[in-house]
């Protein structure tokens, strides 16, 4: 082969093929486009779904660690004076308000046919109440 026929092969290889239209299946009819955004918006509400719901799970197993976190100092002041019952009172009055945010509580003990005060935090309504938590900071 000489050189001038390699240079007309090369040619009719390189040529432009004309252009066609996209075959009439892969073109977007309008009831395709409308089921994609229906598939869309399904799909993005089942995501706003999710994400509720994994926020709303996130924050109930945070309020159950913040109790657990409670109970367990509870459980702690109990170990450590199981005579004394004040600090008791006291730590079960304070994390009680805490979980409920709270701005004050009051704990009343029933004995016999009545109730007494037995814990008091930030109450300015009831002087007889012992106030040993008032003082205390959270």
């Amino acid at each position: 082969m000489n050189r001038t026929s390699r240079q007309k092969s090369k040619r009719s290889i390189t040529a432009k093929l004309p252009r066609r239209s996209a075959p009439a299946a892969a073109r977007p009819s309008a009831a395709s486009v409308a089921g994609l955004k229906k598939k869309i918006a399904l799909l993005t509400r089942r995501l706003n779904d999710s994400v509720a719901q994994q926020t709303a799970t996130s924050r109930e197993l945070s309020e159950a660690l913040e109790r657990e976190t409670a109970t367990s100092q509870v459980l702690g002041i109990i170990s450590r004076s199981p005579s004394d019952l004040e600090p008791v009172f006291q730590t079960m009055l304070a994390k009680a308000t805490q979980l409920c945010d709270a701005n004050f509580g009051m704990l009343w003990l029933a004995e016999g046919g009545g109730f007494r005060p037995v814990a008091s935090r930030r109450s300015w309504w009831c002087p007889d109440a012992p106030s040993g938590a008032d003082a205390q900071a959270e």
